[in-house]
């Protein structure tokens, strides 16, 4: 079977959403289905919601999607939520990562900046560059449970690195470091900085960061005309006075109160067992702990409306499919040496064909 048909196919068994839905909305021109940008009709109807009964809608990823974009991110409809996910991943145990990658100019500062704006402010860290021996003087608990924001990548030299691959892989940097006593003599100590933090960087040469990248979701922008067309017209729109700002900060305080509003919870996903990846996929451990991740944390973000078991959030067989749908046209160049389209290209394969059995059985 052909991508083309086999995507269709899945789209079609993934979206189980009535097309009928669609005529109750109250204006479709103005919002975007997860993962789709079809219509849910949400526009300015959050100012009146509570955070609880937002994050309880059973449309939550569709009118999250929309609210994503009225604070000013416009197009890239998959991406933008994953990298949300990505980022609030922070309040768990086990965090993820977001490497944007794109040509100078193509807007992947941006991007990560904007979703970093929808953060609660308190939690988030920006850098612009890391030295070599920065992270390793951040007090014990500096970077705990918080979300760290690098602007260039291309920016760090190999030590820095390292040790952001350590935080990432351990979450915790120990280094033996000199100090002096109190008589002033130089003495040896030992030195923890625990680092449970999500975090988004931004590079244009992500082939030279293998051993970053393969622990890490790799998201390319789009750079195609279509999507700049989109973002010429809304500057042009916002330089012309038509892009309502206050609406725009509004939306960004009202995300940063459904963050505000989530929880740290395990979760049990009663289905895990029956996704199962190719045996040609390079990085497999990898490559099914983050496909699973993002499934822990679309059930996490569903926390309102979703079973427990002993304290255990219990995923449900939605949260498959919109972790498949969320990752489904997202460039995530991880699999092989081939150039961004192909990898693409790659990734959907192997999506595809761990999800042929998967579906059947469930």
């Amino acid at each position: 079977m052909s991508y083309k048909l086999r995507i269709n196919k899945y789209k079609q068994l993934f979206l189980s959403i009535e097309k009928n839905k669609s005529d109750e909305v109250e204006n479709p021109s103005n919002d975007t289905k997860a993962g789709t940008g079809k219509s849910t009709g949400l526009k300015h109807q959050f100012q009146s919601e509570s955070p609880a009964a937002f994050l309880s809608d059973k449309n939550l990823l569709q009118n999250l999607n929309q609210l994503i974009e009225q604070a000013g991110i416009i197009g890239e409809e998959n991406s933008r939520l994953l990298l949300f996910l990505i980022t609030i991943s922070y309040l768990n145990k086990s965090p993820l990562y977001g490497i944007v990658q794109g040509s100078s100019g193509s807007g992947k500062t941006h991007i990560i900046s904007r979703i970093a704006d929808l953060m609660p402010q308190e939690d988030v860290l920006r850098f612009t560059r890391i030295t070599e021996s920065s992270l390793y003087n951040w007090g014990e608990f500096d970077l705990f449970q918080k979300i760290i924001i690098i602007e260039d990548l291309d920016g760090l030299k190999e030590d820095a690195l390292y040790a952001l691959r350590e935080f990432i892989s351990n979450q915790v940097l120990r280094s033996s470091v000199t100090i002096k006593d109190k008589k002033g003599n130089n003495k040896s100590s030992h030195k923890i900085v625990k680092g449970q933090f999500s975090s988004l960087s931004a590079t244009t040469k992500g082939e030279l960061y293998e051993d970053n990248m393969n622990r890490s979701f790799i998201v390319a922008i789009n750079e195609s005309e279509e999507q700049t067309e989109k973002i010429i017209s809304y500057q042009n729109r916002r330089n012309a006075g038509e892009i309502d700002r206050n609406i725009q900060e509004k939306t960004i305080s009202f995300i940063q109160k459904l963050v505000r509003n989530l929880k740290h919870y395990e979760v049990i996903n009663p289905f895990a067992t029956q996704i199962q990846l190719p045996n040609n996929v390079k990085n497999k451990r990898r490559l099914n702990e983050m496909f699973q991740s993002i499934i822990k944390q679309i059930t996490i973000i569903h926390q309102y409306q979703r079973a427990t078991k002993d304290n255990f959030l219990l995923t449900e067989i939605e949260g498959i499919e919109n972790a498949v749908e969320i990752l489904f046209e997202s460039i995530i160049l991880k699999i092989d040496e081939l150039d961004g389209s192909l990898r693409q290209f790659n990734y959907l394969e192997y999506l595809l064909n761990s999800i042929d059995t998967t579906l059947h059985s469930l």
